[in-house]
């Protein structure tokens, strides 16, 4: 028989997967409402099953769970999370039928810690009456319970005297992850501020009760400073932020990156070498004597990368290939070669003109892959047969769409080995004399499907072979029979200041021609 606390738990549960199905009514709403409202003990334990649900959330987002519509929930048992299948289990466990446990799931990114402060906004918690604000009311809420637990975890740095460390992240999937000094946290681990982490080899991905999403690729050292900012002397990291994390900031011994809302990448080398590179929105990076007061700042758009050099250098990264940054195992692509065939991409472009980079893709060329750094227009087939020659899967290069504006652009593409070499050629333009000399039509096109832009307002990306074609693209093909460095130019000019685009760059393995036999007499 279930005791009180239980059955307590039971129905906020319920409640809450009824809201989330759009069922609730509202009296439904204002019962879930009350008791949480009335009840501490179940407030700390609503608290620690949006934490529980959100980890669930981040490990299952991009994976096939089955379920069976029958399942029937077993009596609740501690709420206190050891493993990821002790989450898993205690997931089935919570739900009347199996599928509402998996609404709860998602209903982390709906509720979460806001659901926590709409209820109790002026109630005793949240900025009404000083409480804590914003997302991070959830995890301070719990962090009491986890007080206890925390004082004899060997993890977590000592707080200073008269404070209290808040947990403020949670490990969420750690691949082949070797760790320094014997210590390791496992997936699920809360870090809080003041958490110094070493990683000696391997990745870790976490994930800052802001939302923020983090992915460390080791050699790496990092320490979490406070719910919106931590601090790495060495490693390479990869964030993703949403609204609720704007300005998050990582600090290096040589700057400082403060997010406006994007993905981005920071690198750090053994002497505090930082590289930033943008790959959506916009991050503000801070450089010079103090990361502080009276810094050097620029702000880096979408496509845009700079190195600032131990001695406070700064520099553009004319290139970064798509393995240089970290990405998380839920989402990342398709391997690519074994032996990557473009090793640099450089230009002419002087110091100061532009901060862009060339992003050179390993994970191949497929329908609907991005075509410029600096915009989001895709390359497409023309027709729903798929793309053509052996384009499929191709290592390709995404220049800067605005390389168009430069006369005299020269554009240097490292091969390291026997290659086709494709470039697409807008039939919007007439084909440059450099393209005639060194390359050949083969005769089949690709298409360019164009997003809105304040040029073209009634513009939408399609999904798929074929859709949302707006533009075609010649393939001009030449073969690379060894490794060395093939140079391309500029675009010619065109009649209209807007619509039209920058060249496409891929290159596929040339296949080895068979020797003929020889006759014997």
């Amino acid at each position: 028989m279930m005791n009180e606390q239980d059955e307590a738990f039971r129905r906020v549960h319920d409640l809450v997967a009824a809201k989330l199905d759009g069922a609730a009514t509202a009296e439904e709403l204002a019962e879930l409402k009350q008791l949480l409202h009335d009840e501490p003990a179940l407030r700390e334990v609503y608290v620690e099953y949006i934490q529980d649900t959100a980890s669930l959330r981040w490990s299952f987002a991009h994976t096939t769970v089955p379920i069976e519509d029958d399942a029937v929930a077993e009596p609740y048992g501690s709420l206190r999370v050891a493993s990821a299948d002790a989450v898993e289990a205690r997931a089935t466990q919570r739900s009347r039928p199996a599928w509402r446990a998996l609404l709860a799931v998602a209903a982390a990114a709906l509720i979460g810690a806001g659901t926590y402060l709409l209820f109790f906004a002026g109630q005793g918690s949240g900025p009404a009456a000083g409480g804590p604000a914003g997302p991070l009311a959830a995890s301070e809420a719990a962090a009491q319970a986890e007080e206890s637990a925390a004082a004899d975890d060997p993890n977590v740095v000592a707080p200073a005297a008269g404070e209290r460390a808040a947990s403020v992240a949670t490990v969420t999937r750690t691949i082949d992850a070797v760790w320094e000094n014997e210590r390791e946290f496992p997936e699920l681990s809360r870090l809080q501020v003041g958490q110094e982490v070493a990683l000696r080899s391997g990745q870790i991905e976490l994930i800052f009760d802001t939302g923020v999403e983090v992915v460390v690729i080791g050699p790496a050292h990092f320490k979490v400073n406070s719910h919106e900012s931590m601090f790495s002397d060495r490693g390479t990291i990869s964030a993703r932020v949403g609204a609720a994390g704007i300005g998050f900031t990582i600090d290096t011994p040589t700057a400082r990156v403060i997010d406006l809302g994007t993905e981005f990448g920071v690198a750090i080398g053994d002497d505090g070498e930082t590289e930033v590179a943008v790959f959506q929105g916009i991050v503000d990076l801070e450089y010079g004597s103090s990361p502080d007061a009276d810094a050097d700042r620029r702000r880096l758009n979408k496509g845009e990368a700079l190195r600032v050099g131990a001695n406070g250098r700064v520099d553009r990264v004319m290139a970064i290939a798509s393995d240089r940054f970290p990405v998380s195992a839920s989402v990342r692509p398709s391997d690519g070669p074994e032996t990557p065939i473009i090793r640099d991409v450089t230009d002419n472009i002087r110091a100061g003109d532009s901060n862009k980079f060339y992003r050179i893709v390993r994970s191949g060329l497929h329908e609907d892959s991005p075509a410029f750094v600096d915009r989001d227009h895709q390359w497409n087939s023309l027709t729903d047969k798929g793309l053509p020659l052996d384009l499929e899967g191709a290592e390709y290069v995404m220049p800067f769409n605005d390389d168009k504006f430069h006369e005299d652009l020269a554009v240097w593409v490292d091969v390291g080995q026997p290659a086709n070499f494709y470039v697409f050629y807008s039939d919007s333009m007439d084909p440059p004399q450099w393209l005639k000399d060194d390359f050949v039509d083969t005769g089949v096109d690709v298409g360019l499907d164009e997003a809105k832009s304040v040029y073209h307002k009634n513009f939408a990306l399609g999904a798929g072979a074929g859709e949302s074609v707006d533009m075609t693209f010649s393939v001009w093909k030449q073969e690379v029979r060894e490794p060395r460095v093939v140079q391309l130019g500029s675009v010619n000019k065109h009649r209209a200041t807007f619509g039209y685009n920058m060249y496409g760059i891929a290159t596929a393995p040339l296949k080895a021609k068979p020797i003929a036999a020889e006759v014997v007499q």
